[in-house]
């Protein structure tokens, strides 16, 4: 094993969103415990881009690349001046080796070797600048699935997965997605301590006014929430409120009629309450604080959303609530510990059970919680790029 910090890779990250959100995805859970192990770590969402000029992005960017340290990494701001231009591809070319080449020098020496670790595909022009490198690829998400999915995308992680040296997804489905032989499965964890004790939490000022019983969901709400479902019961039981806390993808919804008409119909209903999203640090008071924690997803056909590996499952397991999710894949596995809802009246008989009386599976949701931490994770995680850099090592020795 390589136990000795100082042999451990420098690794660079790129994925499609700023380090700083109010929520943390996987790759800032993953990449900050990889930093603070000793690991030198860099993170980008890329170079900016002409096109953006208009944006909020653009203004609010410095005119030079910065480098910022938070989180045991070092976060990559890119600079005005550094932008993309693709429609001219050799000044593109030039954009793309100069910020790869400022994203390399914040954690690595020009002739070290480093692992380039992509979170999605579009990052791959970026690799051939960022040479000596191993490549990884941690596909967080069924890419193909979704709306906006290319040829030229699928080219680009046809690339990725024949380049990679290590390929993972945070789902079985996902990895299945890929049609590619190699791939681990690394499910999401929780941030348990986090969670822990989160039902003796105080009330978050935007909840005290809401009447139990509150069925809770916490993530964001774009085309994997199943609003038809949750405007069906919010008419025919009115006692019962739903909050819905998280990001509101308003133009993704609105690009699916269906959805969109039940979200309005949500919106206007009393007993639904949306309450935007949270900073990580005040999500545990929400969890804590429902009477019931719910997965309300739509499921079946071939949606992307039938691969989702739910970040908040061990999260709401965490907190030792009652949990109901829809039948994804990725929760089966733990039917024993929560309810699985496939219908509208499967959903109103759970709900009516789980209000009715205690559930005794507190202690058991927790320990399994436990078992999936985010440190867990990361501990396989690092093994495995261990194993990589020793097969390399191996290779050329």
């Amino acid at each position: 094993m390589i136990n000795d910090a100082n042999a451990k890779r420098p690794l660079v990250a790129f994925a499609g969103h700023p380090w700083v959100e109010p929520e943390w995805m996987n790759r800032q859970q993953i990449l900050s415990r990889l930093g603070k192990r000793g690991r030198r770590v860099a993170y980008s969402f890329g170079a900016l881009d002409w096109w953006q000029r208009a944006s909020s992005r653009w203004s609010s960017s410095p005119l030079f690349n910065q480098a910022e340290h938070r989180d045991g990494i070092v976060d990559i701001l890119p600079g005005r001046l550094g932008a993309r231009w693709r429609t001219f591809k050799a000044f593109d070319e030039l954009a793309l080796g100069r910020h790869a080449r400022y994203i390399r020098s914040q954690v690595a020496r020009p002739d070290e070797k480093i692992i380039a670790m992509l979170f999605d595909p579009q990052f791959v022009p970026y690799i051939r600048h960022l040479e000596p490198c191993d490549v990884v690829y941690h596909a967080y998400d069924d890419f193909s699935g979704q709306p906006g999915w290319t040829d030229e995308k699928a080219s680009l992680q046809r690339q990725l997965l024949e380049r990679a040296d290590m390929v993972s997804a945070s789902s079985e489905a996902i990895a299945r997605s890929l049609n590619f032989p190699h791939v681990r499965v690394l499910q999401n964890g929780a941030d348990v301590e986090a969670f822990l004790g989160a039902t003796n939490q105080p009330e978050p000022a935007d909840l005290t006014d809401i009447p139990h019983p509150r069925i809770g969901y916490v993530g964001t709400l774009n085309r994997k929430v199943d609003f038809p479902m949750i405007a069906q019961i919010a008419g025919e039981r009115p006692d019962w409120h739903w909050v819905l806390v998280g990001r509101i993808e308003r133009q993704e919804l609105e690009n699916d009629p269906e959805l969109s008409e039940a979200f309005h119909a949500c919106r206007t209903k009393t007993n639904v309450h949306l309450l935007g999203q949270k900073h990580r640090s005040e999500i545990p008071a929400y969890v804590g604080n429902m009477d019931i924690n719910t997965m309300c997803y739509r499921h079946g056909g071939t949606g992307w959303w039938n691969a989702v590996s739910p970040l908040k499952l061990h999260e709401y397991f965490s907190s030792g609530q009652p949990v109901i999710s829809a039948p994804v894949p990725a929760v089966m596995t733990f039917s024993e510990l929560l309810e699985v809802a496939e219908s509208p009246q499967d959903w109103i008989d759970h709900l009516t059970q789980l209000l009715k009386e205690p559930d005794s599976r507190t202690a058991a949701r927790v320990n399994v919680a436990l078992k999936n931490s985010w440190n867990n994770r990361v501990d396989v995680y690092e093994k495995w790029l261990e194993e990589m850099q020793l097969t390399a090592i191996g290779t050329t020795g």
